[in-house]
């Protein structure tokens, strides 16, 4: 099975959007994935958001030699949204009576 993400169009933008999804298996594989008669695989798809915005693209799945036009392809949307990073900062409690330093 050939896998792969899609753009969402042919728009620079779209482009640039599928990019910052990737599939984990397919990178090692060459975009392929080995899916013996009724077995399953699972897929890994990291999404790397480059800033605030909302991504598209298209997860590819193609089966080689595939025969029938409605079995030997999967396609699945793929949303994300880049989102700014949170970060907390807990500070100790203050004492529960002054210090007397003296």
């Amino acid at each position: 099975v050939n896998v792969r993400i899609a753009p969402r169009g042919d728009a620079p933008d779209a482009k640039a959007s599928a990019e910052l999804f990737e599939i984990l298996e397919a990178r090692a594989n060459n975009g392929k994935i080995v899916i013996p008669a009724h077995e399953h695989r699972y897929v890994t798809i990291v999404f790397s958001p480059a800033s605030l915005n909302v991504y598209t693209a298209f997860f590819e799945a193609t089966v080689e030699n595939g025969l029938d036009p409605k079995t030997k392809q999967l396609k699945l949307e793929l949303r994300g949204e880049g989102s700014l990073p949170n970060v907390v900062i807990d500070l100790p409690p203050p004492p529960a009576k002054p210090i007397d330093m003296s």
